[in-house]
C-alpha cells in the first residue's frame, strides 16, 4: 500500500477518536476499535497503531499498511478503503 493512502487511513481512526470503527486487517480479521494510539518507528514509511478496548483488555497492535476498509459499525458503511 502506498504510505500517503496508509497515512489517510489513521487519519479516519484519529478524527473518530472515542466513536465505534470497525477496522478490516489484509488477514481477514475484523476488530472495533474506539481509542488508539500511535507511532512511527524510525525509518519506518507505516505507522504502527495500537487499539485500547477497555482498562481490563490488552490492546491489539496492527500496522497501517495492513488495513484494507474502515468501517461504520451500525451500518457497515465505508468509511475508508484501500
Amino acid at each position: 500500500m502506498n504510505p500517503r493512502k496508509a497515512e489517510t487511513a489513521l487519519r479516519v481512526l484519529q478524527k473518530r477518536a472515542g466513536l465505534p470503527t470497525d477496522v478490516e486487517l489484509r488477514n481477514g480479521d475484523r476488530i472495533r476499535v474506539v481509542q488508539i494510539s500511535w507511532v512511527r518507528d524510525r525509518g519506518e514509511e507505516y505507522d504502527s497503531v495500537t487499539t485500547f478496548l477497555d482498562e481490563e483488555s490488552p490492546g491489539i497492535a496492527f500496522g497501517t499498511n495492513e488495513i484494507v476498509r474502515l468501517l461504520e459499525p451500525r451500518d457497515d458503511s465505508v468509511l475508508w478503503c484501500r
